[in-house]
């Protein structure tokens, strides 16, 4: 689990995609488990999204009650590894 400013992060945190204008396309949640890899004092955390339509080269991706991302649809497609904190 998350702490501080992170505290919103654990398994089941909503993931949600949204199209540039601000529409939610798709949404996931953190897996559960392990809070993956600590690096410093960051923490890397398993995300998983299905049914991302396609069309567009980029979107924004939110976890949580953190800023909002903006992720090509390469970086997507390919997994995204985000890490929250400081390194």
């Amino acid at each position: 689990m998350g702490i501080d400013a992170f505290t919103d992060l654990r398994p089941g945190t909503p993931v949600k995609v949204f199209d540039l204008s601000g529409n939610q396309l798709a949404q996931g949640r953190l897996k559960a488990g392990t809070a993956g890899k600590v690096v410093g004092n960051s923490c890397t955390w398993p995300l998983e999204v299905h049914g991302i339509p396609g069309g567009a080269t980029q979107y924004g991706l939110r976890i949580g009650k953190q800023a909002e991302l903006t992720k090509t649809r390469e970086e997507l497609e390919s997994g995204v590894d985000l890490s929250f904190g400081s390194q």
